[in-house]
Formats: C-alpha cells, sequence, structure tokens
C-alpha cells in the first residue's frame, strides 16, 4: 500500500522507486529519466543517481542515509537533511512510492 503524504517521511520510511512509470537512461554517472506519463524529462546528478539505483528494492531512508555516509565525505545531519529533502522531492514527481 502505498501513501500520498510526502510530509509524513521520516528516516523510518520505506521507498521504492517508481519504474512503471519512468524510462531512464544513464549518461556517464547521472541518469536522464523520461515519463511515460507527461513525456517530460527530468535529470538526476551522481548522488541522485546513486539513491535512484538504491531504491531499485524498497528501502528504509535510514538505508539509504548511511549507505550515502559511507560513499561520500559529509556530514551526518547534512546527508540526512539533503536526502530527507531529494526524496521528497522525488515522491512529489511520482519518480519513488512511499510504502506504509
Amino acid at each position: 500500500m502505498t501513501m500520498d503524504n510526502t510530509s509524513s517521511v521520516t528516516p523510518d520510511t520505506i521507498v521504492v522507486r517508481n519504474d512503471k512509470k519512468f524510462i531512464t537512461s544513464p549518461i556517464g554517472d547521472e541518469i536522464v529519466m523520461m515519463s511515460m506519463e507527461s513525456g517530460n524529462y527530468i535529470g538526476i546528478n551522481e548522488v541522485g543517481a546513486v539513491i535512484w539505483n538504491k531504491l531499485e528494492q524498497p528501502t528504509a531512508i535510514k538505508e539509504v542515509i548511511n549507505y550515502l555516509l559511507s560513499i561520500y565525505d559529509i556530514t551526518e545531519e547534512e546527508c540526512s537533511e539533503k536526502t530527507m529533502k531529494h526524496i521528497t522531492d522525488m515522491a512529489g514527481q511520482e519518480m519513488v512510492l512511499i510504502l506504509e
């Protein structure tokens, strides 16, 4: 079951990428996506691509944060804040599904 309220996203929230609505293509370390519904294109930078790839299977946001902390030189506070915002933005564009 999916939730529509992106404001309730917490580190314990389980999310998964929404492969059914987007066609993706890697371009170097980045990803270009096209919405199959609207035809709009979205570019994802290297860090966004790492997040997208990590969300192939349902994953708690805190697991994504811990993974990013293991590969990037960033504080836990900054990583958590930016990851939560990015995933919330992705959910708002239906790029990820928020699971209960």
